[in-house]
C-alpha cells in the first residue's frame, strides 16, 4: 500500500532526526541532572559512598517556576478592532463573554490548567513544552432521527422537510493536556515554527477495542469517547505496556491541512478530517539557528554545575583523608606509654623516655585557596547563564551598593523578558480555548462572571454572578486580544506590579498636570512599566473630575475639595519617600551651610 509505507517511511525519518537532536544537547542527561543524578556512579554504591551534589539546576528551575507561575492565572479578554464597521459597544458584551468562559475553564479544577501549564515549561528546560486543547464527547441515538418534521420555510408558507441528528451530544468537555516532548514529532525537513513544518504529531496509546470501534464509526480516537482517562497527560510515564493496546499517531498535515490518525504498527491512516487550527500550543526558550527542535537552556549549565560539583567532592575527600597523624623517634615511647597515647582516656599523661624531639604531629597537605575561589567563581558563573540572581538564592552577594542595583536591574530585564514569554505562551493557549469552545461545543454552560453593571471593564470585587453561556455564543465574529494579569500568577510578580503601581502614584502626586493629558498620563505609566489600562483610565477620569470641582468653586486644579482633608494629607506627605531633587536640594542646602 503506497500509502502505508509513505507515513511509516516519515514516521522513521522524523524519529532519526529528533533521536539526534535529543542526542546531541544530551536531553536524557538534562533530565538526570534536575533529578540529582550528576555522577557516573554504579548503583550499589551506598549513601556514604556518593559523591558530594550540590543541584543548582533543581534550585534554579524551582526559582523561576515560582517567579513565572504559583496561583492560577486570570485572562482579561478585551476588544479588537479589525475593521472601520466596528461595533465597540457590541464587542464589549462578547470580550465580556469569552473572559467569563476563559476563565471559568482555566479555573476549573478539574482541567488543572496551572499544573499542566508549569510541567510543559518544566519541559521546556530540558526539551521543549507541549500543551494541548482537546476536546472530548459522548453521544446517544437521537429517538427522534427517524421522523422528520415539516417547518415552515423562511422566505415564504411553503413547508420544509426538516431531518434530525441521527446523534445528539450526551456529555462534552473541553480540557487541556500536557504532551511529552519525547512523543512530539515534527516533520524530518523542520522550520522554525510548527505552521512552517510539512508535519508534525505525536504518538498515543489506545485499548484495541476502543481504538477500533472509533475507526468502525470513522470518529477521531480523541473525541469518540468521554472518560476522565481521556483527560490524562500524554507522558512517557504512560509508555508502561498497556494490556492490549495498540500504538497510534496523532499528526496534522500541513500541506493537506489534514488531521490523521496513523497506526504505528502498519502505518495506515485509519481517520482524516480537515483542520483550520491546530490544538497544539508549543513552547520553547531558545530557538537554534535552523530548524524547529530548540537549544535547552540547562544544556549551558553543565560546565558550571559540574565544576561545582568536583569542587566540592575535593573539599569532601581532603577532610576525610586527611586525619590526624603524629610522628616519634624511635625508643622514646615504651610499650605501656605507646598503648596509653593510642588507647588512653582524655587526659592521660605519657611518659617519654627522652623530651628532645618527643612527639610531633604531621602536618596535613593545604587544599589552597584557589579551591574555595574556584567555588566562588563556578556559583558566579551558574548565576550568569542561568540568569538568576543571589538575591533570588537567599544569598547576600557581597557587593556595593551601586554593583548590587546594576546587576538587580539587569536581572529584572531578564526576568522580565522571560516572564512575557510565559505569559504569551498562556495567552495563546487561552485563545485556542476560546476558539475551539465556540467551534465544538454544543451544550450551554455556566460561567462565573464579575459584575460589570458600573462601568465599562471596572472590576468591582468578589461581587460575581453565574450566568448560563451559549458557546455557540463565542463564535461571533469579533476579534479580541487577551493579556494576562500578572499580578494573579505569583507573589513575587504581584510584590513588583505592587512598587511600579506605588511609583506611579506618587508621580502624579509630585506632578498632578500629568493626569490631566491622556498621552502623558500613558507616557508617565509606561515609562515606570505600569501598564494597567483600566487604573489608568480610572486615575485620569478622577484627576478631571476633581479639576472641575476645583475650577466650579473658584480653586486652582488638584486643591483639596473638603476642609476635613489636612490632617489625612499631612500623614500621607509624611509617608511618601522624598524624590531625587529633594534629596539633591537638601544636600545643596547643607553645603551652602
Amino acid at each position: 500500500m503506497p500509502e502505508t509505507s509513505y507515513w511509516t517511511k516519515r514516521i522513521r525519518e522524523a524519529n532519526h532526526h529528533y533521536e539526534e537532536w535529543a542526542a546531541e544537547f544530551l536531553c536524557t542527561t538534562l533530565e538526570d541532572y534536575y533529578r540529582g543524578k550528576q555522577w557516573n556512579t554504579p548503583s550499589g554504591y551506598g549513601l556514604a559512598a556518593r559523591p558530594y551534589t550540590l543541584n543548582l539546576v533543581y534550585s534554579t528551575i524551582k526559582i523561576k517556576l515560582a517567579n513565572y507561575l504559583v496561583n492560577t492565572p486570570y485572562i482579561i479578554v478585551a476588544p479588537k478592532a479589525v475593521d472601520a464597521n466596528f461595533n465597540l459597544e457590541s464587542a464589549i458584551v462578547s470580550a465580556q463573554r469569552k473572559e467569563a468562559f476563559v476563565n471559568t475553564l482555566i479555573q476549573d479544577p478539574k482541567n488543572k490548567f496551572p499544573f499542566f501549564v508549569k510541567k510543559a515549561i518544566r519541559d521546556s528546560f530540558f526539551r521543549f513544552g507541549i500543551i494541548e486543547v482537546a476536546y472530548s464527547a459522548s453521544f446517544i441515538e437521537n429517538p427522534k432521527a427517524a421522523r422528520p418534521e415539516w417547518r415552515e420555510g423562511e422566505s415564504g408558507p411553503e413547508a420544509k422537510l426538516e431531518s434530525k441528528p441521527e446523534m445528539l451530544t450526551e456529555e462534552e468537555a473541553l480540557y487541556f493536556r500536557r504532551i511529552s516532548p519525547k512523543r512530539f514529532r515534527v516533520s524530518e525537513r523542520s522550520e522554525d515554527t510548527l505552521q512552517a513544518c510539512d508535519w508534525y504529531g505525536y504518538y498515543d496509546f489506545a485499548h484495541k477495542n476502543d481504538f477500533y470501534k472509533a475507526v468502525d464509526k470513522k470518529e477521531d480516537i480523541s473525541t469518540s469517547s468521554y472518560s476522565e482517562s481521556s483527560h490524562r497527560e500524554a507522558g512517557e510515564e504512560n509508555d508502561t505496556k498497556i494490556h492490549d493496546s495498540v500504538k497510534f499517531w496523532k499528526v496534522w498535515d500541513n500541506r493537506s491541512r489534514k488531521k490523521l490518525i496513523i497506526l504505528d504498527s502498519d502505518g495506515e491512516v485509519y481517520f482524516e478530517e480537515k483542520f483550520d487550527r491546530s490544538p497544539l500550543i508549543d513552547f520553547r526558550w531558545d530557538l537554534d539557528i535552523e530548524g524547529y527542535y530548540p537549544i535547552p537552556p540547562v544544556y549551558h549549565w553543565l560546565s558550571q554545575q559540574d565544576e561545582i560539583n568536583d569542587t566540592r567532592e575535593q573539599a569532601r575527600n581532603h577532610r576525610k583523608r586527611f586525619i590526624r597523624k603524629f610522628q616519634v623517634p624511635k625508643n622514646v615511647l615504651s610499650t605501656e606509654e605507646m598503648e596509653k597515647f593510642n588507647y588512653g582516656p582524655d587526659g592521660s599523661l605519657i611518659f617519654l623516655e627522652r623530651s628532645d624531639p618527643g612527639i610531633i604531629p604531621i602536618q596535613n597537605a593545604d587544599l589552597g585557596a584557589q579551591a574555595t575561589q574556584s567555588l566562588v567563581t563556578s556559583r558566579e558563573d551558574f548565576n550568569i547563564i542561568s540568569g538568576t540572581s543571589a538575591e533570588a538564592r537567599g544569598v547576600a552577594d557581597r557587593q556595593t551598593a551601586t554593583q548590587a542595583r546594576i546587576i538587580d536591574d539587569r536581572t529584572n530585564i531578564r526576568e522580565t523578558a522571560d516572564t512575557e514569554d510565559i505569559n504569551e505562551f498562556i495567552t495563546r493557549i487561552a485563545r485556542n480555548a476560546i476558539l475551539t469552545g465556540g467551534e465544538r461545543l454544543t451544550l450551554p454552560l455556566m460561567v462565573e462572571t464579575p459584575d460589570t453593571k458600573t462601568q465599562m471593564y471596572q472590576e468591582v470585587g468578589p461581587q460575581n454572578e453565574y450566568k448560563v453561556l451559549n458557546p455557540a455564543d463565542l463564535d461571533d465574529g469579533y476579534d479580541f486580544k487577551l493579556i494576562v494579569d500578572v499580578s494573579s500568577t505569583s507573589p513575587a510578580q504581584n510584590e513588583v506590579e505592587k512598587r511600579k503601581f506605588i511609583e506611579f502614584v506618587s508621580m502624579l502626586k509630585n506632578f498632578p498636570e500629568l493626569s490631566l493629558s491622556p498621552l502623558l498620563i500613558r507616557e508617565t505609566a509606561y515609562k515606570i512599566g505600569y501598564r494597567n489600562e483600566r487604573v489608568i483610565r480610572e486615575i485620569q477620569n478622577a484627576a478631571l473630575l476633581q479639576m472641575m470641582a476645583a475650577q466650579a468653586q473658584g480653586g486652582p486644579p488638584g486643591a483639596a475639595q473638603n476642609p476635613g482633608t489636612g490632617e489625612p494629607q499631612r500623614v500621607t506627605e509624611a509617608n511618601t519617600p522624598p524624590t531625587q531633587d529633594d534629596t539633591n536640594n537638601q544636600l545643596n542646602n547643607q553645603l551652602l551651610q
